[in-house]
């Protein structure tokens, strides 16, 4: 069985002289085997639009280095758990609120022909302001906690608000589940 070629980027050069042969209509084939590339080689260099590669900008990259730092200092107060220690996933109160919208979730396409444009079966209705609501909704290891429908009567979910309707019922069920 034949080994595959190490694979490597093509020069400035070496992507000219495939642009080149590809402009005097030879194909991906023929310009891999004359000039000894790989096609994917020259497939590469005929579809890019640029013939030099792009210059990097010669910043550090102090954002992702400020990222890792402190993606390394949140991970520090797990970094004992185990992955397959379940028991320490029991012992937390996960907890999470989401808005819901009813109604299609996905956009709709209609075709129709010259002259259609106004028939009933090539509309679709477009409701203006989706109707929706919160809900909130916890759970701990594989036993399900309290959740919640936000009303509309009780206005906007804001600190005040949230602590009067939702710390109850997380307090309850603490309280209700004395090994959290």
């Amino acid at each position: 069985m034949p080994a595959t070629p190490p694979s490597k980027h093509l020069n400035r050069d070496e992507r000219l002289q495939v642009q080149t042969l590809r402009l005097a209509g030879h194909s991906q084939q023929f310009i891999a085997n004359l000039l000894g590339f790989t096609r994917r080689q020259v497939q590469y260099a005929d579809t890019s639009e640029r013939v030099t590669l792009k210059k990097r900008s010669g910043q550090n990259p102090t954002l992702i280095n400020k990222l890792i730092s402190y993606l390394q200092l949140a991970s520090r107060p797990f970094s004992d758990w185990q992955v397959g220690e379940y028991e320490q996933w029991c012992l937390i109160l996960w907890s999470d609120e989401t808005w819901v919208t009813g109604g299609r979730y996905k956009k709709q396409w209609v075709t129709r022909r010259a002259g259609e444009e106004l028939v009933d079966t090539c509309m679709v209705d477009k409701i203006r302001k989706r109707r929706g609501w919160m809900f909130w909704g916890c759970f701990t290891g594989d036993e399900k906690g309290p959740c919640l429908f936000w009303k509309k009567e009780w206005g906007s979910i804001n600190k005040t608000s949230y602590c009067k309707r939702v710390v109850p019922l997380i307090h309850d069920w603490i309280r209700m589940n004395p090994h959290l």
